[in-house]
C-alpha cells in the first residue's frame, strides 16, 4: 500500500513506510480567508489543483497500483483528482462519508446540479457510502453513482470493551455527555434549551459534560451562563481518543441532537460500545445501524 496524502498542519517527526505527505491542501472553509480569495480557494479545493494532479500522475506511474482508493478528497482539487484516476485506467473505489459530488459541484454556484450529474456520468467505478441517507441525499442533488454502490457502516477501532455492569435505574444524578464539534448544526443550542426546560420543571438531578471545540463554543458557553445552567453544563475541552473513549463508560446517556443530514455520526457508536445509551436525532445516518 502506498498512501498519498496532504502536508500536515504541524510538523511530523516520522512517517510510516509508504506514506507520502506531499499534496497541497486548500482549507477553503477557513473563516479567516479574505473574501477576494475565497472563490479561488474553493476552486482549488473542490475542482482542480494542478500541483496535486502532477504528483498523483507521478505516483500512479511509479507505483503502478492495482486499485486506487479515494478518500476525503475535498481540499485537494477533488474533481480533477477523481477524473485523473478514471483516465489512468486503474480500477478505483471511492469511499464517501459525506456528499462529495455535491460539495464539488457547490464550488461553482449556479449550475451545480448539472455539474453533479456530469461528474457522476464521467466517474464509473465502485462507491462505498456510509448510510442510505447519504446515498439518497447525493442522488436527490442530481448525482447518480455508477457502477457499483455498497452501503457500509463506519466503525471504531480497538479492543472490544468489557460489558457495562452499572446501569442507571434512578436514585442518583443522570450523567449525560456530548462529544463532537461545538457548532450550531450539531444541536448544542437544542441541548441548552432542553436542559433549561428540565430545570424549570424541577429536574435538578441531571448533568451534562461537553467534550470538544468549535467555532460556536464561546457563544454556547455564554448561552449557558445566560440560562443559569453553569451548574449543569461542564465544558471539558478536547481530549485525545485514548483518554475520552474509556471515559464514555462512566456516563449514562450520549446526547446527539445533530442536524438530520448527518451522514453517519461516530460519537453515538463510540458511546454504545461502552454501554452509554445514545439519544440521537431520528433520521441521521447512525440510526440506520443502531
Amino acid at each position: 500500500v502506498r498512501v498519498l496524502t496532504s502536508t500536515p498542519r504541524l510538523p511530523t517527526v516520522s512517517l510510516p513506510d509508504g506514506v507520502r505527505r506531499v499534496l497541497r491542501v486548500e482549507e477553503s472553509w477557513d473563516d479567516d480567508l479574505r473574501r477576494s480569495d475565497a472563490r479561488a480557494a474553493n476552486v482549488r479545493a473542490a475542482l482542480i489543483d494542478s500541483h496535486n494532479i502532477e504528483l498523483l500522475g507521478q505516483e500512479i506511474g511509479e507505483f503502478e497500483p492495482d486499485v486506487v482508493y479515494l478518500w476525503n478528497l475535498m481540499g485537494l482539487g477533488a474533481a480533477a483528482l477523481a477524473i485523473a484516476v478514471e483516465l489512468s485506467g486503474v480500477a478505483w473505489t471511492a469511499h464517501l462519508m459525506d456528499s462529495l459530488p455535491l460539495h464539488i459541484a457547490g464550488a461553482i454556484g449556479a449550475g451545480r446540479r448539472d455539474l453533479a450529474a456530469q461528474l457522476s456520468r464521467r466517474l464509473v467505478g465502485t462507491w462505498i457510502v456510509c448510510s442510505n441517507g447519504l446515498l439518497d441525499e447525493i442522488e436527490s442533488g442530481g448525482a447518480t453513482l455508477r457502477d457499483v454502490v455498497e452501503v457500509v457502516p463506519n466503525w471504531i477501532a480497538g479492543p472490544r470493551p468489557e460489558l457495562r455492569a452499572d446501569w442507571y435505574t434512578g436514585g442518583r444524578v443522570l450523567r449525560c455527555v456530548y462529544h463532537g464539534q461545538l457548532i450550531e448544526e450539531k444541536g448544542i443550542g437544542i441541548l441548552i434549551d432542553t436542559f433549561a426546560q428540565l430545570r424549570d420543571e424541577g429536574r435538578t438531578d441531571i448533568t451534562i459534560d461537553i467534550w470538544g471545540e468549535g467555532r460556536d463554543g464561546p457563544l454556547m458557553a455564554a448561552r449557558v451562563l445566560e440560562r443559569d445552567l453553569s451548574g449543569v453544563f461542564r465544558f471539558r475541552g478536547v481530549a485525545p481518543q485514548e483518554v475520552l473513549l474509556p471515559e464514555l463508560g462512566s456516563y449514562d446517556v450520549m446526547v446527539f441532537p445533530t442536524y438530520l443530514r448527518e451522514p453517519f455520526g461516530f460519537a453515538p457508536l463510540e458511546a454504545a460500545a461502552r454501554g452509554c445509551v445514545p439519544l440521537v436525532s431520528a433520521g441521521c445516518g447512525i440510526t440506520e445501524w443502531l
